[in-house]
C-alpha cells in the first residue's frame, strides 16, 4: 500500500456537540462504576457472561467478570477520547488539503465522539441488564437490543459518510 501523503496538522476547537458528546460518555463511564459498586455486594456467584442474539443469556461466569467488563468500558472511552485528539491520523477516503481539513477534521472527531457515547451506552447498558438479571428481575436484554444497537451504530457511521463526502 502506498504510502499517504501528510495530512494538515491544524489546531481546530472542539465543537460544543462534542464536547457534550465526551461529557455523556464520561457519564456513562461513571455510572458502569457505580453500578458495579452499588450491586456488588447483591450479587451472586454466577452472572450471566454473554447473551445470545434472543437476548437471553447463554453463559454464566464468575461474578468478578463484571468489574472486567468495567474495565472494558473505561478503556474504550479512554482510547476513543485519545484518538479524537488526532484527526490528522486518521485513514479518509479521500485526498485532506488545507481546505477541506478542518471540516473533515471536525467531521470526523464528531464520529469519534458519537461512537464513542455509543459504545459506552451499550456496555453500561450490558452491566445493568448482567446485574438485573443476576438478580433475578429479568430474563434478558430483550430481542430489540441487538438490531437497535445495529442500527444506531451504522446510522451513525452512514451520516458520516455523508457528510463527509459532501465536504471533501
Amino acid at each position: 500500500m502506498p504510502k499517504r501523503p501528510n495530512q494538515p496538522k491544524l489546531d481546530v476547537p472542539i465543537s460544543p456537540t462534542e464536547r457534550a458528546l465526551g461529557l455523556m460518555a464520561a457519564a456513562g463511564v461513571l455510572l458502569s462504576v457505580l453500578i458495579v459498586l452499588n450491586h456488588w455486594a447483591d450479587l451472586p456467584g454466577r452472572i450471566p457472561t454473554h447473551f445470545g442474539p434472543s437476548g437471553r443469556p447463554d453463559a454464566w461466569g464468575p461474578k468478578w467478570s463484571l468489574p472486567a467488563l468495567t474495565g472494558l468500558t473505561i478503556a474504550l472511552f479512554a482510547g476513543l477520547t485519545i484518538a479524537r485528539r488526532f484527526p490528522h491520523t486518521y485513514n479518509y477516503p479521500w485526498r485532506i488539503t488545507e481546505e477541506n481539513a478542518p471540516r473533515q477534521y471536525v467531521l470526523a472527531r464528531s464520529l469519534l465522539a458519537w461512537l464513542n457515547l455509543e459504545v459506552v451506552s451499550l456496555f453500561t447498558y450490558l452491566q445493568w441488564s448482567t446485574v438485573q438479571v443476576a438478580l433475578g428481575n429479568s430474563e434478558g436484554l430483550g430481542t430489540w437490543s441487538l438490531p437497535a444497537v445495529l442500527i444506531a451504530l451504522f446510522a451513525t457511521i452512514a451520516i458520516y459518510f455523508l457528510r463527509a463526502y459532501r465536504a471533501r
